[in-house]
């Protein structure tokens, strides 16, 4: 493990925690919006957001395969 394993884990359990809440991200972790869009991007796992808000209003999007 790296030394900024542990500040990832912190920043995604805080997006897990307040519903992906760019802003208070930002404010905590003294990132840049991109960055928190990186990590609250981890509600858009639901296997990874067992203990967090429900996801169930967020939009799924549809996967596809190469050439459709």
């Amino acid at each position: 493990m790296f030394a900024g394993a542990g500040c990832q884990d912190r920043i995604v359990d805080e997006a897990l925690a307040t519903g992906g809440d760019l802003r208070r991200l930002c404010d905590l972790f003294s990132v840049t919006i991109a960055t928190a869009e990186h990590y609250a991007a981890v509600l858009n796992y639901p296997c990874l957001a067992t203990d967090g808000p429900s996801t169930s209003s967020q939009t799924e999007v549809p996967v596809t395969q190469h050439g459709e």
